[in-house]
């Protein structure tokens, strides 16, 4: 389908994305964009301890 030259041009717009995914690093470029978001997130720290604040909450309401 790709190397036909009578290829329709729309289906091979909708193919690429799909073939960019299967590409070894596409990936690790994903995990690469979400980490750089991360750290550049200023509730990320925040967000981390969350379910530790919670748990703390629901212990301290059963020593109570």
């Amino acid at each position: 389908m790709l190397t036909d030259p009578n290829a329709d041009p729309k289906k091979l717009e909708e193919a690429n994305p799909k073939l960019n995914e299967l590409r070894p690093g596409f990936q690790i470029a994903q995990d690469a964009e979400r980490s750089k978001a991360e750290q550049s997130d200023p509730t990320a720290m925040m967000r981390q301890f969350m379910p530790f604040l919670g748990a703390g909450i629901l212990l301290g309401t059963f020593a109570l």
